[in-house]
């Protein structure tokens, strides 16, 4: 957040480029179904907890902040799918 943030306020495109491409990073990690993201632990292990512990919330938030800031909808999509991941 910090370099999407530093990109949009001196207004330097290259900054909010690469922003992005460590939040595509993470989004890339996540474990997929469905309609749901999470990231962290294996899906259906007992040690999955989709909240706070493994990021799911955190993940979801940064997706918001980039849709904000950059108006690419594939990041309300994935704070969409975070919080699926979050509530399932």
């Amino acid at each position: 957040l910090s370099l999407l943030y530093l990109g949009a306020s001196i207004g330097d495109a290259s900054t909010i480029t690469l922003a992005r491409e460590a939040m595509d990073t993470e989004i890339r990690s996540a474990q997929v179904a469905g309609e749901s993201m999470r990231w962290g632990a294996k899906l259906g292990k007992s040690t999955d907890e989709p909240y706070w512990l493994h990021g799911g919330s955190g993940v979801g938030t940064a997706a918001i902040r980039f849709y904000a800031v950059t108006g690419d909808g594939c990041y309300l999509d994935v704070a969409k799918r975070a919080a699926e991941g979050c509530y399932s």
